[in-house]
């Protein structure tokens, strides 16, 4: 009976998971890094364009390179995804 059950379900359809190949990895980890010093290196302009130094220009370009790197992420994921 529970052969049946599960024979219907959504799960029986469910197809295998696939593990990453190694150049796919070393894709996203080029892409994280692309991400985040494009994102550090608008941050750190922003910052210093405003007039800020030590501590405060830090903190403003940390916040600044996470929104950036993040929206870049984004952008790519979605023409990324466009294309497949």
């Amino acid at each position: 009976m529970a052969d049946l059950y599960l024979w219907r379900s959504a799960f029986g359809n469910v197809q295998a998971l696939r593990f990453p190949t190694m150049p796919s990895i070393v894709l996203y980890l080029l892409s994280i890094v692309a991400c985040g010093g494009l994102g550090a290196v608008l941050g750190w302009a922003v910052a210093g364009s405003i007039g800020l130094t030590g501590t405060p220009m830090a903190l403003v370009a940390a916040v600044i390179a996470m929104v950036a790197a993040t929206l870049l992420w984004i952008a790519g994921a979605a023409l990324l995804g466009r294309k497949r």
